[in-house]
């Protein structure tokens, strides 16, 4: 499991310090390294469930579209490394999503 790896981890403390904007998918249990992660200042958890989780990839690429920010493109979804389903796909019924805008 990637959580588990240290390189995996320090890549993405890497990429939550750099000046990139960030969306990204987090289980709902308690983890110390994704804990850490949603206690960031800079950071907005957004629940996705059911009812919210088809319109999340066009809601959270909106917020990031704003006069004078480049496009933010698409939001992707799909299966990822190992066949789980990203954000708004058919396949996520429950989970976090970790949104943070750079300056």
């Amino acid at each position: 499991m990637e959580l588990a790896c240290t390189a995996f981890q320090d890549v993405v403390r890497c990429l939550f310090t750099s000046e990139i904007d960030i969306v990204a998918t987090v289980h709902v249990k308690s983890d110390p390294f994704t804990d850490a992660l949603k206690r960031r200042a800079d950071i907005e958890l957004v629940q996705v469930n059911r009812a919210n989780r088809d319109a999340l990839p066009e809601d959270l690429a909106a917020r990031f579209d704003s006069p004078g920010r480049p496009s933010p493109g698409r939001v992707a979804s799909g299966p990822g490394p190992h066949g789980q389903e990203g954000l708004g796909a058919q396949g996520l019924i429950r989970g976090q999503a970790l949104v943070r805008a750079s300056e």
